[in-house]
C-alpha cells in the first residue's frame, strides 16, 4: 500500500534544491527547515495534506497561530519569507498551479540600525591581544583581518592559505551562495598575519593544515571559536556587551562611509547582493554629516550668523585646534544583522559578483588598513606571510 502524499516530501525536495542548486549556507538551510516543518505541522494537524490543496486561507491560519505565540514581527516576517520561497519554487516546478503564498502579507518590520564601534574602540580592541604568545598573535591577526576586510565571521573561518595574496595585499573571501570577492589587507593586517603564520609554521608541517586560522589542536578555528576570541578581547578592552564579529563588520562599513567612501564601493566590499542592505549604514553617518555642516557652512546656525575666519571663532578670537580624532557616532541600541537567516539569501536582486575590494582609507583612525587612497601605508611595512 503506497504512503499518502505529504507536504514533507515537497519540503525535502525544496531543501535539496536550495542546498545543491543555490548553495545556501547551513545556517540558512536550518532556518528554512525549522520554519517549513512548523508550517507542515500546522497544516497536517488532522492528517496528510496534498500541496495542491493548500490555499491562502490555510496559510493565513498558520500566521495567526504564529502571532498567538507572541513572536516578534521580525520573526514572523522571516517565516513568511521562507513560506513564500517554498511556494514560489513549487509553482516554478509545476507542483502547484497557483502560488497561494503570493497573497500573504505581514506587518512591516522596522529595521534597527546596526551597532558599531567608534574608531577609538576598534583601536582598543585590536591592541587587546598580547603578541607574546601564539594565541595572542593568532587573535590579533583574526581581529586585524576582520576589520581590514569587513569579512563575515564564516568567511574568515573558511580562509585558506591559498586565499591570501601577500604581494597584492588581498584575501579571497567566499560569501553567501559561494560568491567570491577580493578584500583588501592593510599593512597592520599583513604584519599581524606574518607574525602569526611564522609561529604556526612547525605545527602546519606536522598536521598539513591549509586553514589560515587554527585552534590549539591544529584544526580549523570555527565560527564559534572566532566569536569567543572577539568576545574575550572585547571584554578586556572594556567594550559594550554584545560586541560580536558582525559589530566589527558594521564598524568597517560605517568608518568607510564616514571617510567619504562611495556607497556602491562599500556594497562591493561587503559582498551585499542588494544596495538596500548597504544603505542602512547611511543613517549612521547622518549625524556626522550634520556636524560637518554646522561647523563648515557660514549660515548653518541661522541667518546673519557671523562668518568665522580660518583658524578663528565668530568673534575673531583664535579658535581651539580641531580634534581630528573626534568621534561622530555613538553605539546604537540594536544590531541589524543582514547576515541573519534568509535576509540576503532570499534577495532577488542582482548579485554583486566577484570584484576587487578597494578598501579605501578611513582616516587616521583606520590605521592604513585599506588599499585605496593616496596614503597607502600597507607597502613597506611588516613581513609577508609565506605559505
Amino acid at each position: 500500500m503506497s504512503r499518502a502524499a505529504s507536504l514533507f516530501d515537497d519540503v525535502e525536495a525544496f531543501l535539496h534544491h536550495q542546498q545543491t542548486a543555490r548553495h545556501l549556507s547551513p545556517h540558512t538551510l536550518r532556518a528554512y527547515t525549522g520554519d517549513l516543518v512548523e508550517l507542515v505541522d500546522t497544516l497536517e494537524a488532522a492528517g496528510p495534506v496534498a500541496v495542491r490543496d493548500v490555499d491562502v486561507v490555510a496559510l493565513r491560519r498558520h500566521l495567526a497561530t504564529l502571532a498567538g505565540k507572541g513572536l516578534h514581527v521580525r520573526s514572523v516576517a522571516r517565516k513568511v519569507s521562507a513560506i513564500r520561497a517554498f511556494f514560489r519554487w513549487l509553482a516554478a516546478e509545476g507542483r502547484v498551479d497557483v502560488d497561494p503564498a503570493a497573497a500573504l502579507k505581514v506587518a512591516k518590520r522596522g529595521r534597527p540600525l546596526p551597532r558599531f564601534l567608534t574608531r577609538a574602540q576598534v583601536e582598543a580592541l585590536l591592541l587587546a591581544p598580547k603578541a607574546d604568545t601564539w594565541a595572542g598573535r593568532r587573535d590579533r591577526a583574526i581581529l586585524e583581518v576582520l576589520y581590514s576586510t569587513g569579512a563575515r565571521v564564516a568567511e574568515a573561518s573558511a580562509l585558506d592559505l591559498g586565499d591570501l595574496d601577500v604581494a597584492e595585499g588581498t584575501a579571497l573571501l567566499r560569501g553567501k551562495g559561494r560568491k567570491e570577492r577580493l578584500a583588501g589587507l592593510g599593512r597592520p593586517a599583513l604584519a599581524a598575519l606574518a607574525a602569526y603564520l611564522d609561529a604556526t609554521e612547525r605545527l602546519r608541517r606536522r598536521r598539513h593544515r591549509s586553514a589560515v586560522f587554527l585552534n590549539k589542536t591544529g584544526g580549523r578555528l570555527t565560527v564559534r571559536g572566532i566569536a569567543r576570541v572577539l568576545d574575550q578581547h572585547a571584554r578586556a578592552a572594556g567594550l559594550p556587551p554584545g560586541t560580536s564579529p558582525h559589530v566589527l563588520r558594521h564598524s568597517f562599513a560605517t568608518h568607510l562611509l564616514e571617510a567619504g567612501a562611495n556607497l556602491r564601493e562599500v556594497q562591493e566590499m561587503l559582498g551585499h547582493a542588494s544596495l538596500a542592505s548597504t544603505q542602512v549604514y547611511t543613517h549612521l553617518t547622518l549625524e556626522a554629516l550634520k556636524k560637518v555642516y554646522d561647523a563648515a557652512h557660514p549660515r548653518a546656525r541661522g541667518a546673519g550668523a557671523p562668518t568665522a575666519r580660518p583658524g578663528r571663532g565668530p568673534d575673531g578670537t583664535a579658535a581651539p585646534e580641531a580634534d581630528h580624532d573626534e568621534e561622530h557616532a555613538d553605539d546604537t541600541d540594536d544590531d541589524a544583522d543582514d547576515d541573519g537567516a534568509l535576509d540576503a539569501d532570499l534577495d532577488t536582486g542582482p548579485d554583486a559578483g566577484p570584484g576587487t575590494n578597494r578598501n579605501t582609507e578611513a582616516g587616521d583612525g583606520n590605521r592604513g588598513r585599506g588599499r585605496g587612497g593616496g596614503n597607502d601605508r600597507r607597502r613597506g611595512g611588516g613581513r609577508a606571510p609565506s605559505d
